[in-house]
């Protein structure tokens, strides 16, 4: 086997292979076909960050955000990869840290347990005031928890 990282860190991760099954009310679902449909990209970075960053939008996010919903609106993570990551969790032989952030959606933290349960040995470690963009929220409790890992 060819090793290419010594360790691993997912942060807030999704995995290939794996859908989020995000469900969405009608309403809201409509509504961003409508801004998808009329490329409204502010629109569209909108419901991005009701998701992803409940705990509050500064001009410096919704910037980043609007800079790259096209991406984020592509396709489902689940398909980034090919072969997918799910399925093959059991071949990472490397150290293995998965951050989340507390207030992040329930299905992002269902990926971290995915992540746990499937590579040996990973440690976990929750960010509490962190939704989604756990960089942006926790930048040094982040930090500290990767260099930490890496010592």
């Amino acid at each position: 086997m060819f090793v290419r990282v010594s360790a691993l860190v997912p942060v807030a991760a999704a995995m290939s292979g794996h859908s989020l099954g995000l469900t969405f009310p009608e309403e809201l679902e409509r509504a961003a076909e409508r801004a998808e449909a009329e490329h409204d990209l502010e629109a569209m970075a909108g419901f991005d960050l009701q998701i992803w960053a409940p705990l509050g939008v500064d001009k410096e996010l919704r910037t980043m955000v609007v800079e790259n919903v096209e991406f984020s609106w592509s396709d489902d993570p689940g398909t980034w990869a090919d072969p997918p990551a799910a399925g093959r969790l059991g071949e990472i032989a490397v150290p293995t840290l998965v951050i989340t952030g507390a207030q992040d959606v329930p299905e992002i933290s269902a990926v971290g347990e995915l992540l746990m349960r499937g590579i040996v040995g990973a440690r976990a470690a929750l960010i509490e005031n962190a939704d989604h963009v756990v960089p942006w929220r926790a930048p040094d409790e982040l930090a500290g928890l990767i260099l930490e890992f890496l010592a």
